[in-house]
């Protein structure tokens, strides 16, 4: 796999907080000079909030946050139009509907752990829009030489 847009759902960047002996802090920390890595300030917000009520605000989980981000050099999209969440809404729940509307626009992978993109209703308008959904450790192993 060349280098190509990767968009990060939340629970990849959340996983490479909490571990930085898994698959997703290894895609961040070893596989960014070989593609651009992308959220939009809809994964970030999702991202603090998810930091506040599950962690309590804690200090060096947020400290690890920005580690992340400056280490995989993420660029911050836009959020996605309207219209194109309210088209992705048709194929996953509301909540998710910005990110998989957002990872469309990149027109490239979307990293996530959460199986509810694996649907074949999400597969399929992914792939329909030029779109993969992949698991990080699918991802390691579609990025080896």
């Amino acid at each position: 796999m060349g280098r190509g847009s990767v968009f990060f759902d939340s629970s990849v960047i959340i996983a490479a907080m909490l571990s930085p002996k898994g698959g997703s802090f290894y895609v961040i920390s070893q596989l960014y000079r070989r593609h651009t890595f992308t959220v939009n300030e809809y994964v970030l917000d999702e991202v603090q909030t998810v930091v506040k009520e599950k962690f309590a605000y804690d200090p060096a989980l947020m400290k690890s946050f920005f580690r992340i981000v400056s280490l995989g050099r993420f660029e911050v999209a836009r959020d996605p139009r309207d219209a194109l969440v309210q088209e992705a809404r048709l194929v996953i729940n509301p909540e998710d509907a910005p990110i998989l509307a957002g990872a469309v626009q990149t027109q490239g992978v979307l990293l996530t752990l959460d199986n509810h993109f694996f649907t074949d209703e999400a597969l399929s308008f992914s792939k329909s829009k030029g779109l993969s959904i992949l698991k990080p450790g699918d991802f390691i192993q579609s990025s080896r030489p």
